[in-house]
Order: structure tokens, then sequence, then C-alpha cells
């Protein structure tokens, strides 16, 4: 699949400018449909080259998913939806038919309809 994304450093600033801190929903498409997990530790490390950074935790058994698919989507959870964070699946794999809407996004990776 070939994607085109403008992801330039003005538009990254602008995105990321708008998330100070808060939760994210890393999600992606895996060979056994879409996998994802919450996550506290993200941020923004450089516009250009654009990169991010976020910090999985070891007992994950989400995270070798999301690395083997090579492809990751970062969905900002809005105030209004913080209770999927605190859900008590949280201790478990992430379920997305348990905690939210998943769809694709245009350029084929998963992503949520429930963040921002």
């Amino acid at each position: 699949m070939t994607e085109h994304f403008d992801l330039t450093p003005r538009r990254l600033r602008h995105v990321l400018g708008h998330f100070a801190s808060g939760l994210t929903v890393i999600t992606a498409a895996t060979d056994s449909g879409t996998a994802g997990f919450t996550c506290q530790s993200f941020s923004s490390l450089s516009l250009d080259p654009a990169l991010v950074t976020f910090s999985p935790a070891r007992s994950s058994s989400t995270w070798p998913q999301l690395r083997s698919a090579g492809r990751f989507t970062v969905n900002i959870l809005p105030a209004e939806h913080r209770h999927l964070s605190s859900s008590p699946h949280n201790t478990r794999p992430h379920d997305p038919a348990v905690h939210e809407d998943r769809r694709r996004a245009p350029t084929g990776r998963a992503r949520s309809t429930t963040t921002a």
C-alpha cells in the first residue's frame, strides 16, 4: 500500500502543541486484528525528522504485536473518554471491541473513532 501523509515539521508542531500531556491509545493493524494499549508515556521527540517516543511496559503482551506490525497509530484520548484508561480490562491485553470503536484510517492504519 502506498501512503501519502503530509507530516511537515510545522504540522507536527501544530498537532502536538495541542497535547500538553495525558493519555493516548497506541494501536496497530496486526495479522490477528487490531491491537492496542493505553499509554501515558507518549511525547514528542523531534520535529525534523518527525519522531515521537513512548515506553510500553516490559510485561506488556500487546507491545510485541504492535512492534511486529511495523507501523502504529497514536490516538489522543480526550478527557471525556478517561474512563477507557481506568478500565479494569487494562490489566489484560487490550481488546478493541471492549474498549472503543475502531476503524481504519485512510492510510489503512488502525485508529480509534472515540479519540481526538
